[in-house]
């Protein structure tokens, strides 16, 4: 069923739904209201079993700031013998024959 009749049984509110379908589900518009219900509790659930889990908000934050953010992924490029390139421009996506992903081009050096 979609989540608007469950909105309707449960009586909720305007403001309610928009609060659980956007700052809960993380939905970005309200296509979430004729969407299956089951996807939107999911994602419900998501959120209340990560609260408390590693502090006080359900989401994981840098302790150092945003830069953390790039330096994780730096990390797991490493990890999966990637390149990490900082301020450079990608001039073209390489493919095999198949058309899967092979490289990039930048500044003329293939990676």
């Amino acid at each position: 069923m979609p989540f608007q009749d469950v909105i309707k049984k449960f009586g909720l509110e305007t403001n309610t739904t928009d609060f659980i379908g956007h700052a809960v589900a993380l939905y970005t518009n309200d296509d979430f209201l004729t969407k299956n219900s089951f996807d939107t509790m999911k994602k419900i659930k998501l959120y209340m079993n990560s609260m408390g889990r590693y502090g006080d908000s359900p989401f994981i934050y840098p302790v150092w700031g945003l830069s953390g953010l790039a330096e994780g992924f730096s990390r797991l490029c490493a990890l999966h013998q990637g390149v990490y390139m900082l301020n450079r421009d990608v001039d073209n996506i390489l493919f095999d024959d198949k058309g899967q992903f092979v490289g990039i081009e930048s500044q003329g050096e293939v990676t």
